[in-house]
């Protein structure tokens, strides 16, 4: 028997970043872990509470979120399509009220008003569009392999239906979009989905941050980096000459 999980703003938006960020089996943990928690609140029937608005910003990342953060709330919190229909104005603000305000009589139904806000807001782009987006930006030597794969993926998630990709092609088209520091240790033949490409890459990523550690010790004798007068092999030869 299914059981409604109902949640706190504050673990609706640790949920959001899990689903952002996370791995499939990460986000069920996630889950698992707020349907086990005891919540005092109750929605009684309505989204009023959802800490997310919208105030029309065209933005496919922004109307994406707040879909994806309302949908989630609703069904969390067990609210009908109906009563999430009535109370999803209270979400709006300043374009996005006006806007509802002249198409509010055409919609009827909750998936329609969802639909309407992404068509009207973030409509779909063509497909060579958003294959220039892909390929328009490399991985910079700062950004970290997850966000740099989840971004990634986001974008392609954005192709019409039909025209998506299987994952290994996708991995074809982003691997040579990393920084060389992560091609120059992980080979494409080394990983077949995304997340053991990202788990290759945080290995890689904790590695160069131990190197870089380790490049930082300044021996006081040799003057030389990696090491310090405890470990140097000049002042150790010097010592027993």
């Amino acid at each position: 028997m299914s059981h409604t999980i109902q949640m706190t703003s504050e673990q609706l938006e640790h949920l959001i970043k899990s689903l952002r960020t996370s791995t499939a089996t990460e986000i069920s943990h996630a889950v698992a872990e707020l349907a086990s928690k005891p919540n005092k609140t109750s929605s009684h029937g309505s989204i009023a509470d959802c800490p997310y608005r919208y105030g029309g910003e065209r933005d496919r990342e922004i109307v994406e979120e707040f879909i994806l953060s309302t949908q989630t709330y609703k069904d969390l919190q067990g609210i009908s399509d109906e009563d999430g229909l009535k109370s999803l104005p209270l979400l709006f603000y300043e374009y996005a009220n006006t806007w509802w305000q002249g198409v509010r009589h055409l919609v009827h139904t909750w998936p329609a008003a969802l639909e309407l806000l992404r068509q009207h807001f973030a409509p779909p782009r063509p497909a060579y569009q958003i294959y220039l987006e892909l390929m328009e930006e490399k991985q910079g030597d700062d950004v970290l392999i997850d966000r740099f794969l989840v971004k990634k993926r986001a974008i392609l998630a954005q192709l019409p239906a039909g025209r998506r990709h299987d994952e290994i092609t996708e991995l074809d088209m982003v691997y040579g979009l990393l920084h060389l520091k992560y091609r120059k240790w992980i080979d494409r033949n080394d990983f077949t989905t995304f997340d053991e490409l990202m788990e290759k890459g945080r290995i890689v990523e904790y590695n160069l941050q131990e190197d870089e550690k380790e490049m930082k010790k300044l021996c006081r004798y040799c003057k030389r980096h990696g090491h310090t007068m405890d470990n140097c092999a000049k002042l150790e030869k010097m010592e027993c000459e």
